[in-house]
């Protein structure tokens, strides 16, 4: 018989996050990662920009289901940093559905505004009306000090509600322009 070795999830929320998370919908966690792991990701990341075809050096860069494209990008699947708050919430029915990278040089003109991540026609309460049916995880590996350069617009609380009337930043919602990971 084979003996098979289960890793045991990473402790996940604590109290207070997870008031915050159902409260407000999101949790920051600064200096999530060390510098050294940054700066592996970094260089993963330019090994594989430096291989795409459709990567313009100075240009906004949108890659989907990226990091198994590289060893040391795979390792943020499960990373222990993270997956702790999806086992949480989902347990052994916990999936990866995409990844997605973006890469923005500072002070661009073309960007995205507001916009939701959710679903517009039938709204994921329907499907999940108290724990969400899905969540997004997101490391920044690099400091965002000033507002336009890819930060994170929030407006708390907004996962509770079914619809939001405008898709634009708006009044009230938060703009995270914290150091990186």
């Amino acid at each position: 018989m084979v003996e098979t070795t289960y890793r045991v999830a990473p402790n996940g929320f604590t109290t207070e996050q997870w008031e915050t998370f159902m409260r407000d919908g999101i949790v920051i966690i600064e200096d999530a990662l060390s510098q050294d792991a940054i700066d592996e990701y970094l260089a993963a990341i330019d090994r594989l920009t430096a291989a795409d075809p459709d990567f313009e050096d100075g240009d906004r860069f949108y890659r989907q289901n990226f990091v198994e494209l590289d060893p040391t990008l795979t390792g943020l699947i499960d990373h222990p940093r993270h997956v702790g708050y999806a086992y949480d919430i989902y347990g052994e029915l916990l999936k990866l559905r995409e990844t997605q990278l973006f890469l923005r040089e500072p002070m661009q003109v073309q960007r995205n505004k507001w916009r939701p991540d959710g679903a517009r026609v039938v709204p994921y309460g329907v499907f999940s009306p108290v724990l969400p049916l899905q969540i997004k995880v997101a490391y920044w590996l690099t400091d965002l000090p000033r507002a336009d350069m890819g930060n994170l617009v929030v407006l708390p609380g907004s996962h509770r509600s079914q619809y939001q009337e405008a898709y634009d930043t708006l009044p009230g919602a938060w703009s995270w322009s914290g150091a990186s990971a």
